[in-house]
This record gives C-alpha cells, structure tokens and sequence, in this order.
C-alpha cells in the first residue's frame, strides 16, 4: 500500500506508547539503545523524570540487562532499539524470558510499513519476529488509538512502532513526570502473571498459611477447604498408585512459596536432592532428608531400586539424571510442580501448579489413611525412605569431602572453597554449564549462609550471563558472579553498564579460566570442539576500570577490592585426576 500522509507526531506517538506503559504496566526502567529510527523515543525518553534510564550501544547485552533487572524488581523491563538488524540482536535475551516468565517490553523503531518488502536500508521484517517467543505484538503506524492493557504480563511482548521522517518532528517536548501516570503500585507477588495464574493468594502469603495435618480426623472438612479440579487430583492419585518410594527433586522456584514447600516435605520423609537454585538447600528443617553427596547418588538409588519415582518441585533441573529420565529411567514416573506448566520432559504431563499440589496431596494420602487395612486392598502404603539411603548418602559424601582434600587445586575443590569464602547473604550468580553444575555438586550445607543464588536457565544458554548479573545485582550486598571463560567471552560489553549502576555496588566477576569448555570433554579432546585458548582477561578488567586478580589458589582470608575481575587459572591436570578418583569411587 502507498505511504498513507502523516497526521501523527513521532514526538506525540511516543509520548503516548511511554505514557501507556507506566500507567498500564508500571513500567519504570527503559534499557536504551539509541538510533537514528528511534531518535523520537530518545529524545521523549531523555526529558522524563523519576523514570531509570540505562543506555547501552549493545542491543544484546541490553537486553539481558534489562531480563535481569526484571528479575530483581518484580517489575516489566523495557529495551527501546532502532531499525533493522538492531531489533534481531534481541532474541536471545526474549527467548530466555520466554521461559523464564519475565516479562520484557520490547519497542522496536520501524520505518513506514511501505519500506517492507523493498530491500530499503534499515528495512528488514520486524512483525513476527520474536515468533511464539512474545504473548503479544503490536504495529502501531500514524495512531494514537492503541490499547497495550490486554498484555497480561507472563512473558515477553513486542510493540513495533512506525516512524517516518522529520524523526524529531517536534522541538519542544513537555517532560513526562512517570508519578503523574502510575497507577497503584504492583506487589511483588502480583507483577508477573505467571504467579498468579499458577498460585492462590495463600500460596503467595507461604510463611503465614496453615497447611492442614496430612493425616487429620476430619477428612470432609479437609476435603471442603482443599478443592482441586478432578482431573489434577486424578493426575496425583494415579502417581502415588504407581509410587511408593518417590524422590523429591526441588530447583529454581518462586520465594513466596518456599516455606510452604518446606513445610509439605517435612511431612512426607523421602529423600530430597535439592539445587541450590531452589533456595531449599540448606533448610534446617530438611536437613536430614537432603542427600548431600552429589547428583551420581541419585542412579545409585535407581539402581538399588531405593526409589520408584520423581516428584519435581520447581523449575527444569540443572541435573544430568533429569535428562537421564527421559532415555535410560524413562520406566520411572514423574510427577512436576512448578509456577510453569512446562512439563521439562518430552513424555511428561504439564505441572502442576502449586496451589492443586498442595490441596492433592493431602487429600489423596489422607483418603489412604482413612482406608482399612485389607488383603484385597491394591493400593501400596507410602513408606519412609530407609535408614539405608541416608547412611549410604553420608558415606559417599565423606568420600567426596576427602577426595576434594586431596585435589586442592582442582576445579571443584577452588569452587567449594570458594562457596566456603563467600561472605553470608551475598547475591551469587551462577553462570550455566560447568559452574552451576559444579556447585551444585561440591558446595557444602551452610545454613547460616543464606546465598541468594541466580542463574538464567530459561534456556540454559552461555550468552548473556554477564549482563544478566549486572541487572540484579543489589546495592545492600555483595554480588558475586562466578562464569566460565567462554561465558565471559561472549558478553565482554557486559561491563559498560556499570558506570551508570549505584556507586554502592559490590561486584565480583569470578572467571574460571580453563582454557575453553571443558564440559565437553567426555564428548571430545578435539581443541577445535573445545573452542581451547591461552587468552586471560587481565587488559579487559583493566580496559573497564576494573581491579584485577589472576590467581591460581584462593587467598586464606578474601581481601578482594570491589569492583573487581578474578580470575581462577585452571590446572586441567589436577581436575582430571580428582575425575579420575571421584568416578572410580562414586561412579
């Protein structure tokens, strides 16, 4: 179609898409990528008060800057780019959001509609190009009659906005004051739809709800105040008809419901493996149920038929055995619980959502408990795991501790010494592949501690992660970032940021420089495969104002000055032969 005349103010359409998105959404902090295209947002952008600008000339590391703020403040981020090859810079950072449900708003600057399909500079398909990655899009061309209210902010949307030339069409800009166009201010628990979509109010309200004794008188009134739909609590009795021996595995899940999941395990005494990004790992109320020696314990208790089933509490795993579920225990049911309905496994039910978890499993094990005892009775008795496990857990975690002894200058020995050094209450952001897996794996049970652990395992990818820890870091703690070199390597515009973060800030990027990714190793010695190198990192910190510590042990006492790189030289060698013993002892 023809360009239609322009009646509509580039000047006048921004103001309205920003005014929208604070009064609609509260949106309150914009990642700005600067543009020609986009030079009208900039400029409306620019004049606002009491809004938090960030501006980046990067649109990736923009991006996952703004999915980790999100993350932090409970609050829809925004990425405002220009045209072209600028907006496809984005989709990593969307397609984490995706499946993580943080709730991106992404402004992309378009030229007029009639530049599509033309090969015009700076033209290329803008609509649909988040794909199924976006909730919802929006085109807006030479209109102020748009409504952005139907969003319902569970995951990422698009608003694509048409611009033609003079791109600055207006020289006086009246400041947008945000205070004037928020409305109420959204909570916490109420921010990101996928909250309330999966939990009640008294799932979010965890610390102060009641949870009903498992095995109670009155069953009618359990039932009463614990309705589910038929067929979830279908979905739970046909699991526990199958299961008698289940193993708990909790991972990444939402604060407000943590003392409420503690409270349900401890009724139920089967053996937890708990990650650290469940925020459960060190519970003193669990602690004699976590198995403390590692993932490797969990095809023990499959092997030595400890265990007939899996009960998820969380997001996807970081462990192996979670995929092993799928191919060699695929004869294992599994039952998932999460604020998602993703199933994490291609041959697994959607989850659960974690109000119908808690509501099912009480009435379906107190309708077993009401049940007489008979002969002709099929349905199997829930049984405590036994003594065995526990001993045998403890066992194979006092081998583990020895060998870590042994192998002091092993990577996994540096990270439980470092998970040892952290100071209490830190913010840790742990970097996808070996990092997280090797914590998982070595950090010690530290109640007193209280980490507050972060990793983006939306789609587990490397790129990002240096952005994404910038955007939560918090100015009343210390942060700490503990990445692989590659990870590195694949954000180094990460730091720009952190000139325009609160001076207050403590960070620590922790580098584990084993010359390239040597999570594939058992896959292939090709350095080509491992993407080996001999690089350090030591004129990047210095490039970034950065302090900077090369080291190869950790000091007895930490005396790191904040802002600072550290980087951790790995001996290969000496990771391999803890390997080498680890695996010929635990298997």
């Amino acid at each position: 179609m023809p360009c239609q005349k322009k009646y509509i103010s580039n000047i006048e359409l921004s103001e309205k898409l920003i005014i929208q998105l604070m009064k609609k959404h509260n949106v309150e902090t914009f990642c700005l990528c600067p543009g020609g295209r986009s030079a009208a947002l900039t400029a409306v952008l620019s004049q606002a008060q009491e809004l938090k600008i960030f501006s980046f000339f990067e649109e990736r590391s923009a991006g996952f800057f703004a999915l980790g703020r999100g993350r932090r403040d409970k609050k829809p981020c925004a990425v405002v780019t220009t045209s072209g090859t600028a907006v496809a810079e984005l989709l990593p950072s969307v397609i984490e959001a995706y499946y993580s449900h943080v709730p991106l708003v992404i402004i992309t600057a378009d030229r007029p509609s009639s530049y599509r399909k033309t090969g015009a500079p700076q033209s290329i398909e803008q609509i649909g190009i988040f794909s199924h990655y976006v909730w919802s899009s929006w085109d807006l061309e030479n209109t102020l009659d748009f409504d952005l209210s139907s969003w319902d902010r569970s995951t990422p949307c698009h608003i694509n906005v048409c611009f033609d030339e003079p791109l600055i069409d207006k020289k006086h800009i009246k400041p947008i004051k945000a205070s004037q166009y928020y409305s109420t201010p959204i909570s916490s628990s109420t921010t990101i739809n996928s909250n309330i979509s999966l939990l009640d109010r008294s799932d979010q309200e965890g610390a102060s709800s009641q949870l009903p004794s498992p095995f109670g008188r009155d069953l009618e009134k359990l039932q009463k105040a614990n309705k589910i739909k038929i067929e979830e609590e279908a979905q739970i009795k046909s699991f526990f008809s199958k299961v008698t021996k289940p193993l708990w595995i909790l991972s990444e899940m939402p604060e407000t419901v943590r003392k409420k999941i503690e409270m349900t395990l401890s009724f139920f005494p089967w053996p937890i493996y708990a990650e650290a990004l469940s925020g459960l790992r060190e519970s003193s109320r669990l602690h004699s149920l976590i198995l403390k020696s590692g993932e490797h314990f969990l095809n023990w208790l499959i092997l030595n038929k400890k265990i007939d089933g899996v009960i998820r509490i969380g997001r996807r795993p970081c462990t192996r055995f979670w995929r092993d579920l799928e191919t060699i225990y695929s004869f294992i049911p599994v039952l998932s619980v999460s604020d998602q309905n993703y199933s994490g496994l291609s041959r697994a039910l959607p989850a659960l959502s974690f109000s119908s978890f808690f509501k099912g499993i009480f009435i379906v094990h107190s309708k077993e408990e009401k049940k007489l005892p008979s002969k002709k009775t099929t349905k199997k008795k829930i049984k405590a795991a036994p003594t065995e496990v526990f001993k045998q857990d403890e066992l194979r975690s006092q081998i583990l501790s020895r060998i870590i002894n042994k192998h002091p200058l092993s990577e996994p020995s540096l990270i439980r010494q470092l998970s040892q050094k952290i100071p209490a209450h830190s913010l840790l952001f742990l970097g996808n592949s070996l990092p997280i897996r090797e914590w998982n794996l070595v950090a010690p049970y530290q109640p007193d501690k209280q980490l507050k652990c972060i990793a983006n395992r939306g789609a587990n990818g490397i790129d990002g992660l240096l952005s994404t820890f910038f955007g939560v870091c918090e100015p009343d703690r210390q942060n700490w970032c503990l990445i692989g070199d590659l990870s590195c390597l694949y954000d180094l515009s990460a730091p720009w940021i952190q000139r325009q973060l609160n001076k207050k800030i403590n960070f620590f990027l922790v580098i584990l420089n084993n010359g390239g990714g040597q999570i594939f190793s058992s896959l292939s010695a090709d350095p080509i495969f491992l993407n080996s190198h001999n690089l350090n990192f030591k004129k990047w910190a210095e490039m970034w104002h950065l302090n900077y510590y090369c080291i190869q042990k950790w000091p007895k006492t930490f005396s790191f000055s904040s802002p600072s790189v550290i980087e951790l030289k790995i001996n290969s060698a000496y990771t391999k032969k803890f390997e080498k013993e680890f695996y010929s002892l635990i298997g």
